[in-house]
């Protein structure tokens, strides 16, 4: 991929992330001063349609990100961090408190930031908060869609007690990708822990950057537990 389509691309994956609504030439050229006019950011979005990193879903409508567009995304441009002070939050959960509160504490505190479900499998116990969070996300809003995340949460929820990948390595399942129940509008973050998991599913697109971080902190400090 040439480097204007990757900058076009990176800004339309950032831009989709927070509003939610197809992205158009005029709002980047607008927005993140690429430096090339709006006519040019156009042909190359179609350029990046055609090889199908977006789509347009509908006629006249801005374009939106595909699967392969946010794991390119992850794998190019994506640098995992939380702020200090999120990260004093999170070790501060660990303070006078028993194994079950830390786990309860940490759930909620994940759910918030990342306003999607966290998942915490540990010796044995699951731990989840956040699907009203989830629900609320504007591409659930039509109840076929909400119907679909329950029925994936409920596949995960089941299957995670089978789940026996004790890699530590954080995993990415962008979408039709995740293996414990198929959605184009869901991803699925993890990480393994000796005796479990951490986990946050979401939106496809969430907040890639934050939520990875998010896990890899939170699993971090399991282990040392």
């Amino acid at each position: 991929m040439e480097k204007r389509q990757e900058k076009v691309l990176k800004c339309l994956v950032k831009e989709y992330i927070k509003s939610a609504k197809p992205v158009s030439s005029q709002m980047l050229f607008e927005k993140y001063h690429l430096g090339i006019s709006p006519a040019t950011i156009r042909w190359e979005m179609v350029e990046l349609t055609d090889s199908g990193y977006l789509y347009q879903p509908y006629a006249s409508a801005g374009r939106v990100p595909t699967e392969k567009a946010y794991r390119f995304f992850i794998e190019k441009f994506c640098e995992p961090r939380l702020s200090p002070t999120l990260e004093q939050k999170i070790e501060e959960v660990f303070q006078g408190r028993d194994e079950r509160e830390i786990l309860r504490a940490l759930g909620r505190l994940m759910s918030l930031v990342s306003r999607n479900i966290s998942i915490l499998f540990f010796e044995g116990e699951v731990f989840w908060q956040g699907l009203s969070y989830l629900l609320s996300q504007p591409e659930f809003d039509d109840p076929k869609e909400s119907l679909r995340v329950i029925k994936v949460f409920e596949e995960l929820y089941q299957d995670i007690y089978k789940n026996d990948d004790k890699e530590k390595e954080i995993k990415v399942y962008i979408g039709r990708e995740n293996p414990f129940g198929k959605d184009e509008n869901l991803s699925l973050i993890m990480g393994g822990l000796e005796d479990g998991l951490v986990g946050i599913l979401g939106p496809t697109r969430m907040d890639y950057q934050k939520n990875i971080a998010l896990v890899e902190k939170v699993r971090e400090i399991l282990e040392e537990m």
